[in-house]
């Protein structure tokens, strides 16, 4: 019934991580692939502010925006000196976890980075994520009222397979997005598109699209060849799509590896890579192993050269060895405890702070080996307007403390009266189920850990096991007690579609009142005012316990040292940019 103290926990940790790497030294190369598949929560209509002070800055100059924006990359991905005589590799090989679901970024729910490889949005952000610049696109200029964005597209330009990617194009394939992508709204703002001429888009909105910049810089907002689309159809074309990245697919084996093959037609205007045409590497395999000992076995045999998703007990040991590369990178979102707010006793506010204040995100952190930061208040630090302030009023309102935890029950009836270790009321026992994803390894490791910590404070808890796709539906409609989940979006509005009923409202959240705040926030341009709006709109949501943050996740990619000149964009979901990528014989 009491908390895990620190030494248990770490004696925990000690014999998981000893039994890990014995088991990760006798794994076999050839262990059966396991079923895996991860759901991204989906946005119904989620966007992303994240140029807000972009776009003010460039509306208080009022012309055009410069080509490019001077930058200061960080030390970690300066391009490397090498000489000619060095012998390199033409095919990069790399592990992910994630099968795509398809490969058109106008039909898919959820992206990983071969989108990247394969697609060119028409700007991105600077390695800081703090300005706009240029990809695809050669220019752009916003009118004074901010309506008018008349987009430049460099002369000559193709997709992969040769076709034009003109204004035409541009405009052809924006209009597909809005006719088929999930996330059509994201383009909502757009009420007419003009081509000017071969290189001239001229896009006009029905107010300023502050949040569409969020669709921009994504794979889901780059275009996508619509004319090939018409004339194979969107089943074929989301198998094996063309658009214009510095790679196209030459092969896909459902279930083990995708091929693909250097653009030859690529070219683009980013500051911060060197190289702007063709990759130097010839081809790309991506093999998909969703089991983290395999990922791990594959680095260290140098069968693969870059792994995504590095479990997070391997953390440490491969940043001490010099044979690999580490890049870190925080989430922008994380992972929390859903509350039910319209089942009893959860409709109790009292109830729910209790539970936040059962919550020792410490001993979350030590479980996960530091690669989580405790998070207390509803926006984590990489999202844009998260506030400290918040972060800080969250955490003095529900510390860590089992005592309050158990008074807030009591001031709720809820009692040990039978002293039996759980609370009841009227004779009837506090008992809870929580929902836990099957395919979240991290959550799968807090499982029981959270668990313990509501049994300490008198809440009988079981624990019910899903893939996280079955969870967001169970919670979706209401059925449920408790449920771990997660989400990842760099922008606060986000919120509003877990809270609200514009979204999914997992937490069965009800008030009328913050709808309104959110929809007022949406378009506010200051940066400064916008996150005052949604300090406000956090006190209430903090105050009202309407699910309890727990942490914000840092996740992690490894390479061998003998892949050289990766452009690693930490502040960009974890890009990598390939095109001054060299691999090194070993």
């Amino acid at each position: 019934m009491c908390p895990l103290s620190p030494r248990e926990l770490g004696g925990a940790i000690e014999v998981e991580t000893t039994a890990y790497h014995v088991l990760r030294d006798n794994f076999s190369k050839n262990y059966p692939k396991l079923k895996y598949w991860r759901r991204r929560k989906m946005k119904t209509r989620t966007q992303m502010w994240t140029m807000i002070a972009v776009i003010a800055l460039l509306l208080s100059g009022c012309g055009t925006t410069p080509a490019t924006v001077p930058i200061t990359a960080p030390t970690e991905i300066e391009t490397q000196p090498t000489e000619s005589v060095v012998e390199t590799k033409s095919q990069l090989i790399v592990a992910m976890a994630d099968e795509p679901e398809g490969l058109d970024g106008q039909q898919i729910d959820w992206e990983t980075q071969v989108h990247y490889w394969i697609s060119q949005p028409l700007v991105s952000f600077n390695l800081e994520l703090k300005a706009l610049v240029p990809d695809l696109a050669e220019s752009w200029d916003i009118s004074e009222d901010g309506k008018v964005i008349t987009w430049k597209i460099p002369e000559g330009y193709t997709y992969a397979n040769g076709d034009p990617l003109d204004a035409q194009a541009v405009n052809d394939a924006w209009n597909r997005f809005k006719e088929i992508s999930p996330y059509s709204e994201d383009m909502a703002p757009i009420i007419e598109m003009n081509v000017i001429d071969e290189t001239t888009l001229e896009v006009i909105h029905d107010n300023p699209p502050a949040f569409m910049w969020a669709n921009m810089v994504t794979i889901y907002g780059a275009p996508w060849d619509a004319a090939e689309a018409t004339l194979v159809g969107d089943e074929s074309f989301g198998r094996d799509p063309v658009a214009s990245g510095p790679f196209t697919l030459k092969e896909w084996v459902e279930g083990s590896y995708l091929l693909l093959e250097r653009n030859e037609n690529y070219r683009t205007n980013l500051p911060f890579v060197e190289n702007k045409g063709p990759a130097h590497l010839e081809e790309v395999m991506i093999r998909f192993i969703p089991e983290d000992l395999t990922r791990i076995s594959e680095l260290e045999a140098g069968t693969v050269d870059i792994i995504t998703n590095v479990p997070s007990f391997e953390v440490a040991r491969l940043k001490q060895d010099p044979n690999y590369q580490v890049y870190e990178f925080p989430t922008a979102g994380m992972t929390y405890l859903t509350i039910n707010n319209q089942r009893s006793p959860f409709d109790d506010v009292r109830v729910r702070g209790a539970l936040a204040a059962a919550m020792n995100r410490d001993d979350l952190v030590t479980v996960l080996a530091g690669t989580v930061d405790p998070q207390y208040s509803f926006l984590a630090p990489a999202q844009i307007s998260y506030s400290e302030d918040m972060e800080q009023y969250a955490k003095s309102l529900h510390p860590y403390d089992v005592e309050a935890a158990k008074a807030l029950l009591a001031d709720a009836g809820w009692t040990d009266s039978d002293k039996d270790g759980f609370v009841d009321k009227d004779g009837q026992p506090l008992i809870a189920e929580m929902l836990l994803p099957t395919d979240d390894p991290v959550a799968d490791k807090i499982g029981v850990v959270i668990q313990a910590q509501l049994q300490a404070i008198g809440i009988d808890v079981s624990i019910a096991t899903y893939e996280s796709s079955y969870i967001w539906d169970i919670t979706g409609e209401g059925d449920f007690d408790l449920a771990i989940q997660r989400f990842i979006w760099n922008d606060p509005d986000i919120l509003i579609y877990m809270v609200t009923d514009q979204g999914g409202n997992e937490c069965q959240y009800l008030n009328p009142e913050i709808e309104d705040q959110f929809l007022a926030a949406r378009y506010i341009m200051d940066p400064d005012e916008r996150t005052a709006a949604y300090e406000d709109i956090q006190k209430t949501l903090i105050d009202d316990v309407a699910y309890v943050p727990l942490f914000s996740r840092k996740d992690y990619i490894a390479a061998r040292i003998s892949v050289k000149n990766l452009v690693f964009h930490g502040m960009l979901y974890g890009q990598l940019y390939l095109n001054d990528t060299i691999i090194i014989e070993e």
